[in-house]
């Protein structure tokens, strides 16, 4: 991150839309592991404790969203410093307090989208550890590359669309310079819609599959 915001006249969005391709994997990494790592005992005593799994469940996915939250902001925030630091000359125009929310916002909803679907890989779901991350990497690399895969192959556009959608939110702002309400109200749409799927996915198959 820091050396792509050590040049001088970079365009916002773009790099903006970059950084989001990279938090979107690093978020999918950190909802998987996160998962992965609680041992089976931890949780039946905890779910004892709260005497609800839906609430336990619930309460991981509130935490990561959390994490996401957190991960976003920074996200945002190195870069204005960033510019502060160097004397406003890193982006090649005026960054407005309306791209700054945007930021953070776009951000936050491609974040969510890689906490829900590593989150989904949850041991007790895919129980056999080396399957479950060749098919959670499998799907975050088709979630961000699924618009050149449909250009090479047009009939998995049919297929592909259960994969997140993280290619068509980062496409919506291809070539722009500025973020506008109106561009970014269809891809947290998607994003939003996607995430929760997920997320209630998950903790359906949570409550199907006891421990």
């Amino acid at each position: 991150m820091r050396i792509s915001y050590s040049e001088a006249n970079l365009s916002y969005v773009p790099n903006i839309v970059m950084s989001m391709g990279v938090l979107f994997f690093v978020m999918t990494w950190i909802g998987y592991s996160y998962q992965d790592v609680e041992e089976p005992v931890s949780e039946q005593l905890l779910v004892l404790k709260l005497q609800s799994a839906d609430f336990y469940n619930l309460s991981k996915v509130v935490f990561l969203l959390i994490i996401s939250l957190s991960f976003s902001v920074i996200g945002i925030a190195f870069p204005m410093i960033q510019n502060v630091l160097n004397h406003f000359r890193v982006f090649n125009r005026a960054i407005t307090f309306l791209d700054i929310i945007a930021g953070v916002v776009l951000h936050f909803i491609v974040a969510a989208v890689g906490i829900g679907l590593g989150s989904l890989f949850h041991p007790r779901i895919v129980k056999d550890k080396k399957m479950s991350v060749l098919m959670v990497v499998t799907a975050a690399l088709l979630g961000y590359t699924k618009g050149a895969v449909i250009l090479k192959i047009l009939a998995l556009q049919f297929l592909l669309w259960i994969f997140p959608p993280v290619y068509d939110i980062l496409a919506s702002f291809n070539g722009m310079e500025y973020f506008g309400i109106r561009h970014m109200v269809l891809p947290v749409l998607y994003g939003c819609v996607y995430c929760l799927a997920v997320v209630m996915l998950q903790l359906l198959c949570l409550k199907k599959v006891k421990f």
